[in-house]
């Protein structure tokens, strides 16, 4: 389903459904090792990223019964430690993930209830901050960094809501740049 390769290019990691990845040598693409939590949870297509700088894949960990939860799966050369996060504020199915290119330590979760959540010392013991868009409608589709982690753009995948929000201020405020976009679902 997704691939994700180390920015140092060490190595690839290749997804298959639900919570199923693999860990593969950059240079032969060889398999090393599989990554696996609860299988059952997350979603068939299952969202994901990378934070190369840490060596950490996060991953929807949302089980059948409603618990919502992420998976921190912290990667070494022969093996993953995996590690559930989780609090009040997942709420909802995880739909985009965003690691920042600017602090190594920061996460940005987007929920299918249109919630943004800012992850501080994710690779450790989070601070969860909420950093919604009053007019956030709908399932986020993607989170994107501009010249500064405060240079925040968000879309939405949803027919009939407000696709795309910019933040120049960290998400303290959200300005529309739907333009004259049609009603169309926007994925990045």
């Amino acid at each position: 389903a997704y691939v994700f390769i180390d920015k140092d290019n060490e190595y690839m990691i290749s997804s298959y459904v639900y919570n199923t990845y693999r860990y593969h040598n950059y240079t032969t693409g060889s398999q090393v090792y599989s990554i696996s939590a609860d299988q059952s949870n997350g979603a068939f297509i299952n969202p994901a990223a990378l934070d190369s700088d840490n060596n950490i894949l996060y991953a929807d960990g949302t089980t059948s019964a409603g618990v919502y939860q992420i998976f921190r799966y912290s990667l070494g050369s022969s093996s993953a430690a995996t590690a559930t996060l989780s609090n009040v504020e997942l709420t909802r199915s995880v739909t985009a993930f965003k690691p920042s290119t600017f602090t190594t330590t920061t996460l940005f979760v987007g929920q299918n209830d249109g919630k943004l959540l800012k992850l501080e010392n994710a690779n450790a013991t989070p601070t969860w901050s909420v950093i919604t868009g009053l007019d956030f409608v709908g399932s986020i589709s993607c989170i994107e960094l501009g010249e500064t982690e405060d240079d925040i753009f968000v879309t939405f995948y949803n027919y009939g809501v407000k696709s795309i929000f910019y933040s120049d201020n960290g998400g303290t405020t959200w300005t529309s740049k739907e333009g004259n976009l049609p009603d169309i679902p926007v994925r990045a």
